[in-house]
């Protein structure tokens, strides 16, 4: 498995989500062509519930619902302008092109990260070279990197 990391300030999406010092999404897709790129994630932290409001008000979000809400999280349905959002569209079509799968993602002020998994670390080479979108660093992660990036925990066995 892989980590694709990426400063904040090169997507879009993060310049309306102003996400403080505590708060983070987590996605588990990046988009299809029904639903458009960053549909669906989920917001953890103090500001999980103001979000709403916040997005409501940008001329770049068509449309936006709160799908479920629970003590700790904010599960959001988003539809943006396509036009509007493209680095995020670049890297989600460079990973399709590499033949990677998109396994998971997190989202804070500082970084995007993007969990993948791919069976040919040449194609992921092949990915970082073509990137357009920089700052970006690709790192391998073993099955308990993984675990501790997907959970926020080490695994103990």
């Amino acid at each position: 498995m892989y980590c694709l990391e990426f400063s904040t300030s090169e997507f879009d999406p993060s310049r309306v989500l102003r996400l403080d010092t505590e708060t983070y999404v987590e996605f588990v897709t990046l988009g299809d062509s029904d639903r458009g790129v960053f549909p669906q994630f989920w917001a953890y932290g103090p500001e999980r519930e103001a979000l709403a409001s916040r997005l409501e008000t940008v001329p770049e979000v068509l449309a936006v619902s709160k799908d479920a809400v629970h003590d700790d999280r904010v599960r959001y349905e988003v539809r943006w302008d396509d036009d509007w959002n493209r680095r995020l569209t670049y890297i989600a079509r460079l990973i399709r092109e590499s033949d990677a799968t998109f396994l998971f993602g997190r989202a804070d002020r500082t970084l995007w990260k993007f969990l993948l998994r791919s069976d040919s670390s040449s194609a992921l080479a092949d990915l970082y070279a073509d990137c357009a979108v920089s700052p970006h660093r690709v790192e391998h992660r073993s099955p308990r990197q993984a675990h501790a990036f997907l959970t926020g925990r080490e695994r103990t066995a």
